[in-house]
């Protein structure tokens, strides 16, 4: 968590997207599902709230929201298991 404080702290206004996705997300087939996967102590800037609102935008198509427990912003690290098992359920899902 110290690193990601760091990390956070030198990329200051800097590491943030210019044109998010969110803004094109529509844009995207909707016969093509999209699934977010966040960690439950993710930065303070770094929440669902996208994932939620890709929801709402797309309500005609598939949209998947999960957040792992006991996991930061690196949920493949800290919870490798319940990442790797959502990675999984996700492809199989996918024709």
């Amino acid at each position: 968590m110290i690193g990601e404080i760091g990390f956070k702290s030198l990329l200051g206004p800097w590491g943030f997207a210019k044109f998010p996705l969110i803004h094109r997300i529509h844009e995207i087939r909707k016969d093509i599902p999209i699934t977010f996967i966040y960690g439950e102590n993710t930065y303070s800037i770094i929440d669902n709230s996208m994932g939620k609102r890709t929801k709402e935008i797309r309500k005609d198509s598939q949209v998947d929201v999960h957040l792992v427990k006991d996991a930061s912003h690196h949920v493949y690290s800290d919870q490798v298991y319940q990442f790797n098992q959502l990675l999984l359920d996700t492809c199989k899902e996918v024709p």
